[in-house]
């Protein structure tokens, strides 16, 4: 579809198009807005979602997950790294995402802000308070966002 000076044809890859979309932003606004779905998307899963980190499985995330089977019954847990488990939380393909080990703020402020803008929340897990940002010390606390 062309817009202003730009071609942009749906491919079917989604990384190509969004690249079209950065190199062309003033004329794909609009395009980009038009065609963009509210988030969390309506997706309909047999079970609970836990997504969780492929690096750290801490024994707090693995009791997290037995919690979890005991109130949904069928549990599915799968593996991202950084802020994306958090942005699947956002766009509804997870139900939760715990973390139990320790991650900076850089490693979770732009999927935090996603998950807020949708209506979710990051919490401490101790205070179950949103979690704090630009602290003397940038570790984060335990959080589950969900």
């Amino acid at each position: 579809m062309p817009v202003g000076e730009c071609n942009l044809r749906p491919e079917g890859d989604e990384r190509k198009l969004a690249q079209k979309l950065i190199k062309c932003h003033g004329h794909a606004r609009g395009y980009l807005l038009k065609k963009a779905s509210r988030l969390p998307l309506d997706i309909k899963r047999e079970s609970f979602t836990i997504i969780g980190s492929r690096s750290h499985m801490s024994k707090e995330t693995e009791e997290y997950i037995e919690e979890q089977k005991k109130i949904h019954g069928k549990v599915e847990v799968l593996s991202a790294g950084s802020s994306l488990k958090l942005c699947l939380v956002a766009e509804g393909k997870a139900d939760a995402s715990p973390r139990f080990a320790p991650t900076m703020e850089w490693d979770t402020a732009a999927g935090h802000a996603i998950v807020e803008e949708v209506g979710a929340r990051v919490v401490n897990t101790k205070t179950n308070n949103q979690l704090d940002y630009n602290k003397d010390v940038l570790v984060n606390e335990w959080f589950l966002a969900r």
